[in-house]
């Protein structure tokens, strides 16, 4: 109940903050979610201080979502108000957003809820921490991405759809620029990382992180397709996605679960993830005109130095076997970065440095380092002399 009440609080933040975004003006956003995951986080140490149990959890994240509302009305001042005048407009794009939203959930969720019947509850527990490891990479790096993605294609919406189709291919280049090698190293590194974080008791999470992760990672290459709708108007396409998607996951994970068990299932969930990157790639053929084919292109120096980054990653594994998997993660991890990246960049010199995402993320770290650096020279101290 908590929980849910905890999500209903959510959906009660100040919308004029979207609109701010939607302006391209993202500090209003960031305050209220940073504010928000630090007062919660404090809020649940706490109660996990002097409640010792899980209620501290779930209390904490109550918390938390409390105080964004309360901040969202902070930053952006706006007195609600109920009125039906424009009932109609909201239910032609929202309401179809609500509905793909619920097919959504239960998209991501039928898994967890097909093995609440099926698996005992060590098992369902193996399944959901392995899926809450493989989720993080790809989910936190592409995050921050999406959100800027809405407000970006709705402000080139209106112009020539040549410029909103450059954008989203450089966008979703980016994305998979960043989180194929993020959810693909998790996959290679699962088990140093499990002996690691977690003990030797959750090894058996380990096989189901390295097909789960990937899974994120492959999905993570049309992650774009929602905000570009969105921008466009067409939700409506957006919910026929997620629930094609519904009717091809449930027969995939449960024809998997009953062959080879959890792994089974965790295959047949990736199966489904590469079916519904194939749907979200006509969609987005449908919307911009651009073929299945160019957008698959797009990420050729991703995908190749990805595949360079892996084999390294695993080849390297299996040569440590004998050293403890805190060496082990220390040699692989930036190893395998260095290995991506040089790959990356070789692939882009090859092709005589053309702008496109490699162009925005080098242009980003040098947004970020030159002010980093003026930073640290204004809270320089002169010396006395």
């Amino acid at each position: 109940v908590l929980s849910g009440l905890t999500g209903a609080i959510g959906g009660l933040v100040n919308p004029k903050v979207m609109l701010k975004t939607r302006d391209m003006r993202f500090a209003p956003m960031l305050g209220v979610q940073l504010s928000q995951k630090l007062i919660g986080l404090a809020a649940g140490i706490a109660l996990a201080l002097w409640l010792r149990n899980y209620w501290a959890v779930l209390i904490g994240n109550a918390v938390g979502a409390l105080t964004g509302v309360l901040l969202s009305y902070l930053v952006a001042p706006y007195r609600p108000r109920f009125t039906l005048a424009r009932a109609r407009d909201i239910m032609g794009f929202s309401g179809w957003l609500f509905m793909g939203q619920v097919v959504t959930v239960l998209n991501w969720r039928f898994d967890h809820l097909l093995f609440g019947f099926v698996l005992t509850r060590p098992q369902l527990g193996t399944y959901s921490m392995a899926d809450s490891v493989a989720a993080i990479p790809s989910r936190e790096v592409t995050t921050p991405f999406v959100q800027a993605l809405f407000p970006g294609f709705s402000a080139v919406n209106g112009e020539d759809i040549t410029r909103l189709r450059r954008a989203y291919g450089t966008a979703q280049a980016a994305i998979g620029m960043v989180a194929l090698p993020a959810g693909f190293g998790r996959a290679a590194i699962a088990a140093p990382l499990v002996r690691v974080a977690l003990g030797e008791k959750w090894l058996a999470a380990v096989p189901l992180i390295q097909i789960i992760a990937a899974c994120y990672a492959i999905q993570t290459v049309a992650i774009g397709v929602r905000p570009l709708a969105m921008a466009r108007g067409d939700t409506r396409a957006l919910f026929w996605r997620e629930l094609l998607g519904l009717g091809m996951r449930v027969p995939l994970v449960t024809v998997g679960l009953l062959v080879g068990g959890m792994v089974g299932a965790a295959w047949g969930r990736s199966l489904g993830a590469v079916v519904m990157t194939l749907i979200a790639f006509r969609l987005v053929r449908e919307i911009l005109g651009l073929g299945v084919a160019a957008q698959v292109w797009a990420h050729r120096r991703t995908i190749a130095a990805t595949g360079a980054m892996t084999m390294v990653v695993l080849a390297g594994e299996a040569h440590l076997a004998r050293f403890a998997p805190e060496v082990v993660l220390a040699l692989l991890l930036p190893a395998g970065g260095l290995v991506y990246l040089s790959v990356l960049g070789l692939l882009w010199v090859a092709e005589g440095r053309r702008a496109g995402p490699e162009t925005e993320l080098l242009g980003l770290a040098r947004g970020v380092l030159a002010k980093s650096l003026a930073f640290a020279a204004a809270r320089r101290v002169p010396p006395i002399s």
